[in-house]
């Protein structure tokens, strides 16, 4: 059988105290599921995506790289999805995640801004976020203005490259949310797409998957007022989401279109380290021996024992023959 549905938005580990699918476990669940290609998004963050690409390649399944984002509209903000389709949208993905996180001073308050993506747009598929986007905060709020400025902005910022999401996990928001969705593809003329937002692999691990939330909020189960998903949050089967949706079967049809529009895998490089610019002039090595012999120095009141010099020696050269004489550096002088 052909596949019909493949997962767009998929949290791992790396969404941190969030998730709770590993990334090694992604190959095994979309070859259960007959899946060709899976789209990892973590909240506003890329950590996995190398481990997740070569993870997914070596077991035949095409890996879709992506970031859950948090979209800001004056103090309004919600989830928009970002999918790679090209080098060129990886490279603009990470310049858009590290400003975000340059710009504020909290990580709790990291988000993008629609003037971000003015020069950064390129190569990038956007999903409009489902219940918990920018599009259904201003729907909410019955703000049509807005509502009008953000779809007008977001299909010029993503020409051809823009999906009103649609969600279905037995939540009453989405119900409520679902007839305006519709209703702004068809105004704006722009193609449905139907995601899963999976946080854990089986209904089985709902449980579990809820105390962690907990943890992460400091909060406990029995508080009605927290944070919560849903026991369909789960990574579902094919034959429960073209079943869920069979009412838009163009909903599930797009998520195979945006994975065959979906065409980058990043390549292994060594780690660039930044070179240390040392105001005396000596080489990184030669800075790295006289700090390090004053350090040692410093600590020991005096001369250096001959069997201390020994081993500071022994160690430098095993830092220099890793070529990491300027990481240390740069790590003692963030210290």
């Amino acid at each position: 059988m052909s596949p019909s549905f493949i997962h767009l938005r998929v949290h791992s580990a790396y969404s941190l105290a969030e998730g709770a699918i590993k990334v090694k476990d992604l190959p095994a669940l979309c070859q259960a599921a007959g899946m060709p290609a899976v789209g990892m998004t973590d909240s506003m963050n890329l950590f996995g995506a190398l481990e997740f690409a070569l993870t997914c390649a070596g077991a035949g399944i095409q890996p879709i790289i992506g970031c859950q984002a948090i979209l800001t509209d004056d103090a309004v903000s919600g989830t928009m999805i970002l999918l790679v389709q090209t080098e060129k949208g990886y490279k603009n993905l990470l310049s858009l995640i590290s400003q975000a996180y340059l710009r504020e001073q909290s990580t709790d308050s990291v988000t993008l801004h629609l003037a971000d993506f003015n020069e950064c747009s390129e190569g990038l598929i956007a999903l409009t976020g489902g219940a918990d986007g920018l599009l259904a905060k201003l729907l909410l709020l019955n703000d049509a203005a807005k509502v009008q400025t953000l779809c007008t902005a977001l299909k010029t910022i993503f020409p051809g490259n823009l999906y009103i999401e649609l969600e279905r996990h037995g939540l009453a928001l989405e119900d409520q949310l679902e007839p305006q969705f519709l209703a702004l593809a068809d105004e704006y003329e722009l193609p449905l797409v139907a995601t899963n937002n999976a946080y854990f692999a089986t209904p089985d691990l709902y449980e579990a998957h809820d105390a962690l939330l907990c943890v992460a909020a400091g909060t406990t189960v029995s508080q009605p007022e927290r944070r919560q998903v849903t026991p369909e949050h789960y990574f579902k089967s094919t034959e429960a989401m073209l079943e869920l949706f069979a009412d838009i079967p163009e909903a599930t049809a797009n998520t195979l279109t945006i994975a065959q529009r979906c065409s980058f895998m990043p390549r292994e490089v060594k780690p660039l380290l930044p070179p240390f610019a040392s105001a005396s002039g000596r080489s990184e090595k030669d800075e790295l021996c006289y700090q390090a012999a004053a350090g040692l120095a410093k600590r020991l009141h005096g001369e250096i024992p001959p069997e201390y010099q020994a081993r500071l020696e022994e160690e430098l050269g095993i830092i220099e023959s890793m070529g990491f004489p300027g990481y240390f550096l740069i790590v003692a002088d963030f210290i």
